[in-house]
């Protein structure tokens, strides 16, 4: 074809695997005849290695984040919480992809309840210019509508001249627990509701039997008279 070409060369030496990636061109005369090919050959065994190493380490990371009890996040923060990675609990707990988050179908900001957006937001806005971390509970709406009950912890991410990279950390489910945590409100609400009836019982038949000690020597002495 006259056009230069790139490639990848895989080969063996002494046992040992490498590999080069490979410029091809071709040299033409004055006429633009090829009559001849050059080849430029750079070994790119280490970096290949590298990116196999990096690519690992994040098969690893992801699979790890992947079996925590919720959602783990990165963000930027930019006033609507824009996600940079989300883990493959989002969908589990939101009922949105990570892929829905990443690609701005939906974002965080949008599916967290409307009367807990500005607390959470000022929870947040508030660790990160203190450098702290934060530990918050909200509510969430998730895709079918149901309204979820969240626990988020989080903190920011700085580099070197303190500039805030990102802000990331772990959003879990406590619905169940909340809900668990009213039941037994309602049922020491109704125990103590229980117990005054009790003491007012008691009271009551004090008083009375009080009261018809008292009546015995009236219609005793009323029977005399």
């Amino acid at each position: 074809t006259g056009q230069p070409a790139e490639l990848e060369d895989t080969f063996s030496v002494a046992g040992n695997t490498h590999t080069s990636i490979v410029h091809k061109f071709p040299i033409v005369d004055e006429e633009g005849r090829v009559h001849g090919l050059c080849g430029i050959a750079t070994e790119i065994s280490e970096r290949k290695r590298a990116e196999a190493e990096i690519r690992e380490n994040r098969r690893q990371l992801e699979s790890l984040l992947g079996q925590l009890p919720g959602m783990a996040f990165r963000m930027v923060q930019d006033g609507q919480l824009t996600p940079v990675y989300i883990s493959r609990g989002a969908l589990g707990l939101t009922g949105h992809s990570a892929r829905d988050f990443l690609e701005k179908l939906v974002s965080l900001q949008e599916i967290i309840h409307p009367d807990d957006r500005e607390r959470a937001r000022h929870a947040i806005n508030n660790a990160v210019r203190k450098r702290r971390s934060y530990e918050i509970e909200y509510r969430i709406v998730d895709r079918t509508g149901r309204v979820k009950c969240v626990l988020d912890r989080g903190q920011g991410l700085y580099n070197e001249d303190g500039r805030l990279l990102f802000i990331e950390g772990l959003a879990i489910d406590i619905t169940q627990r909340k809900d668990a945590e009213s039941e037994k409100l309602i049922v020491e609400r109704r125990l103590l509701e229980g117990q005054k009836l009790e003491s007012i019982g008691v009271l009551a038949g004090g008083i009375a039997h009080d009261f018809n000690n008292l009546l015995t020597g009236i219609m005793g002495n009323a029977n005399l008279a």
